[in-house]
């Protein structure tokens, strides 16, 4: 930054004497602390940020979380403040590189070298996440390396982009996405609430990267991008470079689980099994989340006390490596797919400029490759009326299932159930959704009731996007039917699918702007089968 003129000049005590980096937030400088005599650096936030009253309270408040993280491989904060009308934060200098410029160098990094490097970034992560604490931007580029008594160090940095679990959604208030495109978990781009296993995917993103040399969805447009993080399997390391363990890939997709649920438990397991992978070992210290306040994962895992290490070797011997699969080729911008409804609004929602990301709230069930509808039948479920049959004439082979129904109302919409059936759970938030759950007396027989705000895609797009998260995390999944339907002349998706013994029905539609699922269990699958249509059917938005 030779002409920038702030260079030699002194801002709250320090004397500004080199560019460093920029950033959406602002740029970063190597500077002299005058009164210590010491190097620093220090990041000077953006104008138009600091002139955010929202943004400076938040920027004072994640301030003094940042500063109070003391972990070795986390670079400290030594001062944040004002002066001149300018927002800075005083951090260690580094004197060294960060990963993002070696890898432009050096194009990868050997396998063991990645895995020192990542198990480092993961203990600085665990120790943000101790703290509540969601970094939200972890990338190479924050990644700072070093070198002392001949060993490498690496530092994570940048912790006044980290915004407390506390502010859900990926977007400020000035409408910047916090977080970097290439490594973006898919509730960031969701809009959901995030807790440490978004750092986790993101981790999992730089690793891929530091063994590869290439970002993990390498895509021609944002857009592109977005889908491949939302829907595309975790890409292999292998398929890039032939000759890598193939442990790693393991680790790679479990970091990048689509489902936070099924990523790692905490960034340290993650690093642990990079550093085992690398050797062709298994780690075998127990996994556990050591994240605590808001940034802990709502699991039992997470609740449940860290279980006792076994008495056993650190790591497991692995056998020989198969030989390495045939490169696969890489496949940029979007398949090629209908361009139906679900496309249309996936691109509406999805709005992009000068790496801005906005559009937060897309459903990771938009661009679903199942989103072409299959051949089936379609069915036509007439209104229902109280003290009718129950099934609502919903198909055939329906029955009755209740003699009565009563009404369902929430400020949001109102639905039919089964008259003396138990509320179990009314219109419970979950993340992105509600949930209100209809259990028969003797507990035999439930409808389940969810609705999405602002969903506006087809339905069999949310179908195939819920049967994706169902068949990956449910043993004994079997599909047994998915086609539309119709529920009331409206579009409806319906999905029968069992689970061992068990056969539920789930219908999806769209009504006033949201979107429901409707999900039905009974011992009698043709009970079920009226009960959500009926439900289904029943359905009508307010206000």
């Amino acid at each position: 930054m030779p002409d920038d003129p702030r260079i030699g000049t002194v801002l709250g005590g320090y004397r500004i004497e080199a560019g460093i980096g920029r950033g959406g937030m602002g740029v970063v400088y190597r500077a002299e602390q005058v009164r210590l005599q010491r190097q620093v650096a220090i990041k000077l936030i953006a104008p138009e940020l600091s002139e955010d009253p929202a943004f400076r309270e938040r920027f004072e408040r994640e301030s003094r979380l940042a500063a109070s993280i003391d972990h070795p491989n986390v670079v400290p904060v030594h001062e944040a403040g004002e002066a001149d009308g300018v927002l800075f934060i005083s951090m260690r200098y580094v004197d060294g590189t960060d990963l993002r410029s070696l890898l432009a160098t050096e194009g990868r990094l050997e396998p063991g070298r990645v895995a020192e490097i990542v198990a480092q970034v993961a203990a600085a992560l665990d120790a943000a996440h101790a703290r509540g604490l969601v970094h939200r931007d972890v990338k190479p580029a924050n990644v700072l390396l070093a070198s002392a008594g001949g060993r490498e160090y690496a530092y994570l940095t940048d912790f006044g982009l980290t915004k407390h679990t506390s502010s859900l959604g990926g977007l400020t208030k000035t409408g910047e996405w916090v977080g970097t495109l290439d490594y973006v978990a898919p509730e960031q781009i969701q809009g959901g609430g995030l807790d440490a296993r978004t750092d986790v995917y993101a981790l999992g993103c730089v690793l891929h990267q530091a063994l590869t040399g290439q970002v993990p969805y390498v895509r021609d447009s944002d857009v592109a991008k977005m889908y491949a993080h939302l829907n595309e399997p975790p890409p292999s390391a292998r398929a890039v470079v032939p000759g890598l363990p193939p442990e790693l890939d393991e680790v790679i997709a479990r970091a990048m689980a689509k489902d936070p649920e099924e990523r790692y438990p905490s960034a340290g397991d993650l690093g642990r099994a990079a550093h085992a992978a690398a050797q062709r070992l298994v780690p075998a210290e127990p996994e556990r989340s050591v994240a605590r306040g808001e940034a802990a994962p709502t699991t039992a895992l997470a609740a449940a006390p860290a279980p006792t290490a076994p008495a056993a070797p650190p790591t497991q011997q692995l056998p020989p490596e198969p030989p390495p699969p045939p490169p696969a080729p890489v496949t940029r911008g979007l398949p090629q797919r209908r361009r139906g409804r679900g496309f249309a609004v996936g691109i509406a929602a999805a709005v992009l400029g000068a790496g801005i990301l906005a559009g937060a709230l897309l459903a990771a069930g938009v661009f679903d490759q199942e989103s072409t509808k299959p051949a089936g039948k379609t069915t036509t479920v007439p209104a229902p009326a109280k003290g009718g049959d129950g099934g609502g004439n919903g198909g055939s082979g329906s029955k009755a299932v209740a003699s009565d129904f009563a009404t369902y109302t929430t400020d949001a919409y109102s639905a039919d159930y089964p008259s003396g059936w138990r509320i179990a759970e009314d219109n419970v938030p979950k993340k992105g959704y509600s949930e209100t759950k209809f259990v028969e007396p003797g507990g035999s027989a439930f409808v389940l009731i969810d609705r999405s705000p602002t969903q506006d895609q087809p339905p069999e797009v949310s179908a195939a996007g819920v049967e994706r998260q169902t068949a990956a995390k449910t043993p004994g999944y079997t599909r047994l039917s998915f086609e539309p339907t119709t529920v009331n002349g409206k579009d409806a998706f319906e999905w029968t699918f069992s689970v061992g013994s068990k056969r539920r029905i789930d219908i999806f539609l769209a009504e006033g702007g949201d979107g429901y699922a409707v999900l039905g269990e009974d011992p009698d699958f043709e009970s079920a089968t009226g009960m959500a249509r009926h439900v289904a059917g029943s359905i009508q938005p307010r206000g």
